[in-house]
């Protein structure tokens, strides 16, 4: 069933008012269908290849290019992990994928969150092996997490001994194995940032957030770190949030739609590398310095170089010296408010190489190759 007119305000939400707007603004939606053990228990599909092909054939025929073109790709389940039972997940993943092929067999498939052992909010990929005809794009979630439950720890992205990026790369390695040509989308990661204590009492009363400035900074390299990585997307969790002191209730680049510090340094890297690619990690050292190349999508010879201490966002800023493709002709550091980025000198510039000070917050480095 999908509503149609004024939703009842107790159960029913129009999408079409939702997706509508969105596809005007310029927006893609892609759909997760969610369930839960403790909404929808596995008991309650009492004909899963029935009930999972009418639902996906429903929705593809309805929000697919043949209906409404609002909807370009569908994830079949959340997080069910290890609390929602394997075979009944595995009977509505392939039902629904076949309904959503019928109807609509443009429309993407997504799994539901994986990774290669499976955990308390993933499926193992394994299973899916035998599905490989029925959907496009392996589905992951990963935070970059020191520990779990009570605090939610979160920490920087390279930090040595957290799986953050580990996870990732072995889901490329075994769809590289046993997956050739799915896409891997990174649909949730982020950071909790609120300007609230934890609460002391309660389930999270010992959860830990990061300060804004970190927040930016840990999602810009996240986002660097991952397009030197194999995987086609990674969306951030999420756009907004209401300061709450809980875990995931405060990892918006906004804060009730006021822009955080992650804003503006999020706007930066889309209006500075919106058209190039990565091309080559120019330097590697763990504590030290990262820099990576990316290339322009419309003259090969401009490049932006972007370097950074793979370090917390307490770090003192140090001189580092690296190898440029070109001469620099110019930088700039990841801004924290609105306005202009801060400049940074260039100037030391001898032999192919740049020697100039680094912290957490990269630098952006414009660079023309003879």
């Amino acid at each position: 069933r999908f509503p149609k007119g004024t939703p009842d305000k107790d159960s029913w939400v129009d999408w079409l008012k939702i997706y509508g707007p969105w596809k005007e603004a310029g927006f893609r939606t892609n759909v997760c269908v969610q369930w839960h053990e403790r909404d929808v228990p596995a008991k309650n599909w009492t004909d899963p290849k029935k009930q999972a092909y009418a639902y996906g054939h429903a929705f593809a025929r309805y929000f697919g290019s043949k209906g409404q073109n609002l909807v370009e790709s569908i994830e079949i389940g959340n997080e069910p992990g290890t609390n929602y039972d394997d075979a009944v997940y595995h009977a509505v993943f392939e039902n629904m994928a076949r309904g959503v092929r019928a109807a609509d067999p443009k429309m993407k498939i997504l799994t539901c969150t994986t990774n290669v052992e499976g955990d308390k909010y993933s499926k193992p990929l394994a299973p899916f092996v035998k599905h490989k005809n029925l959907f496009d794009v392996i589905s992951v979630h990963q935070y970059s997490m020191i520990e779990g439950w009570p605090t939610w720890e979160r920490v920087y992205p390279e930090h040595p001994t957290v799986p953050y990026l580990n996870v990732i790369q072995n889901v490329i390695d075994f769809r590289n194995k046993h997956l050739p040509g799915k896409e891997i989308w990174l649909t949730e990661f982020g950071y909790d940032a609120s300007t609230k204590p934890a609460t002391g009492t309660g389930t999270f009363a010992k959860w830990k957030d990061v300060d804004d400035d970190a927040q930016a900074r840990y999602i810009v390299r996240s986002f660097l770190l991952f397009a030197a990585m194999d995987i086609d997307r990674a969306y951030l969790f999420f756009f907004d949030d209401n300061d709450e002191p809980s875990f995931h209730a405060s990892s918006g680049i906004t804060r009730k739609f006021q822009p955080k510090m992650s804003y503006y340094a999020m706007r930066h890297l889309y209006q500075t590398l919106g058209e190039y690619r990565f091309s080559k990690v120019l330097m590697k050292e763990a504590e030290k310095a990262y820099a990576y190349e990316f290339v322009s999508g419309k003259d090969v010879r401009e490049r932006i170089v972007v370097a950074w201490s793979p370090t917390d966002n307490k770090t003192a800023e140090s001189k580092q010296t690296i190898k440029l493709p070109g001469k620099p002709i110019s930088a700039v550091r990841m801004p924290m408010e609105d306005g202009d980025a801060p400049t940074v000198d260039v100037s030391d510039y001898k032999a192919g190489k740049l020697t100039l000070s680094i912290d957490g917050s990269p630098v952006y480095i414009r660079v023309r190759v003879p």
